[in-house]
């Protein structure tokens, strides 16, 4: 049977750091149990009801039919491991081959208008998928459309999956879910057993934080969207927090607050993590 996990990486400025400072960023851990489907949970109570054929010799899961692409230098990116596989986790070869698509809570930031919010997003996705046809990996992003919240976060069993990107603007609703110390969280739900990304969602605290665009003119103490949006596309695409202070995947913000490109690391991780589809 399969089941799915949930995991989640989060975008954070510690309480004290909350002026003239630069945020942190942190991975938390994953839940202690991988999530199983309510009709996979009731074939397993029929399974126990009936029990096992002994004459039938027990079967061995078939393997995964998309392994993740192996990684072939030394650079520095970090990919986001699943603790049931132990590997990697990957968008199968099926969402690659059609695009992963990306889709935009309509109702958008408080901060900045929904159409430069949206602008910000595809500027950061097109920096990634820039980066895999410099290459010749064939990552593509593609959009999703406007999805409400209510419809496109969080896991749907049976799709459509959106992977939607969102802005929680109530503090009450931000708080019943993370801490109010959080930028923004992106929440990826994996095939335990294989390591396949089945959705990816980004959630930003419009709620506690000032968003911007340089775009259209940012306050000093705001955070630049197309930097925050760029780190947690990284994690959509399967990468951790890596070592390189230039990386936009690094965990503490550059010095201004924005990264508005890939470092060398961010670009090899890309090539590798996509090149073998």
């Amino acid at each position: 049977m399969t089941g799915l996990s949930d995991l989640t990486a989060h975008y954070e400025r510690s309480p004290i750091e909350r002026k003239h400072t630069l945020p942190h960023l942190r991975r938390s851990p994953p839940p202690a149990t991988a999530r199983t489907p309510p009709s996979l949970l009731a074939l397993a109570a029929f399974a126990l009801a009936c029990g096992d054929d002994p004459a039938t010799p027990p079967q061995e899961p078939p393997p995964p039919e998309d392994p993740p692409c192996s990684r072939t230098s030394e650079a520095g990116y970090v990919r986001t491991d699943s603790r049931f596989t132990e590997g990697p986790v990957f968008w199968p070869a099926e969402a690659v081959e059609g695009c992963i698509p990306v889709a935009f809570d309509p109702v958008g930031s408080k901060d900045l208008p929904a159409a430069a919010a949206r602008d910000a997003l595809w500027r950061a996705a097109d920096s990634w998928a820039a980066a895999a046809e410099g290459c010749g990996a064939p990552l593509c992003l593609r959009d999703g459309g406007d999805v409400p919240r209510d419809e496109g976060l969080g896991l749907r069993e049976g799709g459509p999956n959106h992977n939607l990107v969102t802005f929680t603007v109530d503090a009450a609703t931000w708080d019943a879910l993370q801490s109010p110390t959080v930028i923004a969280v992106t929440t990826t739900t994996i095939n335990a057993r294989t390591g396949a990304l089945v959705d990816a969602d980004v959630n930003l605290n419009d709620a506690h934080f000032l968003f911007a665009d340089d775009e259209v003119g940012a306050p000093p103490d705001a955070l630049d969207l197309e930097t925050v949006l760029r780190h947690e596309l990284g994690h959509l695409l399967g990468f951790d927090h890596g070592a390189d202070p230039g990386s936009v995947m690094f965990p503490t913000e550059a010095s201004g607050g924005e990264r508005r490109g890939l470092s060398g690391d961010d670009v090899a991780g890309i090539c590798e993590a996509f090149g073998c589809y």
